[in-house]
């Protein structure tokens, strides 16, 4: 499958909204409202246990449509009996429903007691099938909230409640990476990409090099894919991160002192505003989510808060995603980031 990725646009447009509460108390960083008249909230705060969530349900057009897929295959996808695993996903044997889920920010129920919004933004040809398919429209509410959970640490019930409203609050423009592949050949931004690809990495070679440089006229290769196989995970080596202040930019360096020539071809970088993921196929791993709480930070790096960790880069501005560079140092064995 193309590992690229695209950054896309959306206006979503309200479907239908649910409400549910927290089963145990959680600590994050949740963005202001959209609604100016409530309480702005932009630092991390603990969310208790039965806390009400709602969670709005929403359409736009630059949410990747599912793969084409027979009735039986959608029905046991919805049954939870399909295989998601990448050979599965290659070989069209997986059904699956991309979904975009935003950053929780903070709202109040009719009583005035503080809630959390959630925005899960879908494809809206799911639309007409939500509307008059229950069981779709309860499939769609699960994968919101099972994004949800996995995406900010939740644990969320499943004593749903209806709301008489097309969404809790505004829903507000926002703009997400998606794999490029999931795309409609037919898609504007996919039709552009394939024109003009752009690499977020380069291979930083020495100028004394014996290496060959890439052929420039060959459409580069991005390296930015999310990793989904777990078990291989668990074989690779989280590398050494750190990171300092360069003028207004952000340098972050990690070392990997394995890394060859042939491993940078197969490498996924993905850069998030408070999250950044390197995979090395069967050699490295590192996922910094600085969106986790600080202690849960502290004992995944080393327990230090030190200069130039984790910890205290959580306490930085968000990364640059659109101003983000990379540079492969073989030779140093160093992926070099500014964000």
């Amino acid at each position: 499958m193309d590992a690229r990725t695209v950054r896309v646009d959306l206006s979503p447009k309200p479907g239908f909204c649910i409400k549910t509460t927290t089963l145990q108390s959680a600590t994050f960083k949740v963005s202001p409202s959209v609604d100016k008249s409530q309480t702005v909230v932009s630092d991390a705060v603990t969310i208790p246990r039965g806390m009400k969530v709602f969670v709005n349900v929403a359409w736009d057009a630059n949410v990747p449509p599912p793969p084409e897929g027979s009735e039986e295959m959608i029905q046991k996808a919805m049954l939870g009996e399909l295989e998601t695993d990448e050979d599965a996903l290659a070989s069209g044997r997986a059904w699956f429903v991309p979904v975009i889920v935003s950053e929780p920010r903070m709202d109040s129920d009719k009583a005035g007691k503080p809630s959390v919004v959630f925005d899960s933004v879908y494809n809206p040809a799911l639309k007409s099938r939500a509307t008059r398919d229950a069981a779709f429209r309860t499939f769609v509410m699960e994968l919101a909230l099972q994004r949800i959970e996995a995406q900010h640490g939740l644990q969320l019930s499943r004593e749903i409640g209806t709301p008489n409203i097309a969404s809790k609050g505004k829903l507000a423009p926002r703009s997400a990476l998606v794999p490029l592949a999931l795309l409609p050949e037919a898609h504007a931004l996919r039709v552009q990409a394939d024109k003009a690809p752009k690499k977020l990495v380069e291979e930083i070679l020495p100028s004394d090099s014996a290496v060959a440089k890439p052929d420039v006229s060959a459409p580069p290769k991005s390296i930015l894919k999310r990793v989904a196989n777990t078990d291989a995970l668990q074989a690779q080596e989280r590398p050494v991160f750190e990171w300092t202040k360069d003028g207004e930019r952000i340098k972050i360096t990690v070392g990997v002192p394995n890394l060859t020539h042939d491993d940078v071809a197969n490498a996924a970088l993905d850069v998030e505003p408070r999250r950044i993921i390197l995979d090395v196929p069967s050699l490295y791993h590192l996922d910094v989510d600085l969106a986790m709480p600080d202690a849960q930070i502290m004992a995944t790096f080393g327990g230090t808060s030190s200069e130039g960790s984790p910890l205290m880069l959580k306490r930085q501005r968000e990364l640059d995603v659109d101003g983000a560079t990379a540079e492969w140092r073989v030779q140093e064995r160093t992926l070099i980031l500014y964000v």
